[in-house]
């Protein structure tokens, strides 16, 4: 689920919303469907999706954020915890695409929280923050072209579209100074 605005916008209710749909949603649907793939035979892989918002993230999307690193985490462990019983877990993270997110986010949204309220700024203010020129808003036929070749290969990481590397590479750059300082 998404739920755009300034993180100290959002109320109680927002964040316990995205964080139960997209965090413990994901791990109590995990935990329903792990004994059919125990018992089945064959390749049995498992693929969670994230967000490009965790490689890029951007204002305005703070619990989708927030949800889709703590997916991240949930996926990682997950693949440890799995690889010795040959289940494969993948973290995916998809770019924009054409979709309904949007929209069946906003309609799924329980109606005691009142109304899902985007200001007019935060969805130009999140662009602007994640600097997405490097990515192209795709089909979901296209962003997942690979997709079943991935899994096959049982890759921990899966990546539709776009071109993520100087954010990644800026993070991994900080976290690599932190580390060197905490040596010292």
């Amino acid at each position: 689920m998404q739920q755009f605005g300034a993180a100290e916008r959002l109320s109680y209710e927002d964040w316990r919303w995205v964080l139960d749909v997209n965090v413990i949603g994901l791990a109590q649907t995990v935990s329903a469907i792990l004994p059919l793939i125990r018992a089945a035979s064959g390749n049995r892989r498992i693929v969670v999706t994230a967000s490009s918002g965790v490689l890029a993230p951007g204002v305005r999307l703070g619990a989708y954020a927030t949800s889709k690193f703590a997916v991240m985490g949930y996926g990682e462990t997950l693949r440890m915890e799995l690889a010795g019983e040959g289940i494969g877990v993948s973290v995916l993270f998809p770019a924009g695409m054409s979709t309904r997110h949007l929209e069946s986010s906003k309609l799924a949204r329980p109606a005691e929280l009142g109304e899902s309220v985007t200001m007019p700024d935060d969805i130009a203010a999140m662009m602007d923050s994640r600097k997405l020129d490097n990515v192209i808003v795709q089909t979901p036929q296209f962003a997942t072209r690979h997709l079943l070749e991935e899994l096959e290969a049982n890759r921990r990481y899966i990546i539709t579209h776009g071109d993520f590397r100087t954010e990644l590479r800026d993070r991994c750059e900080d976290l690599m100074s932190a580390l060197e300082r905490a040596q010292v």
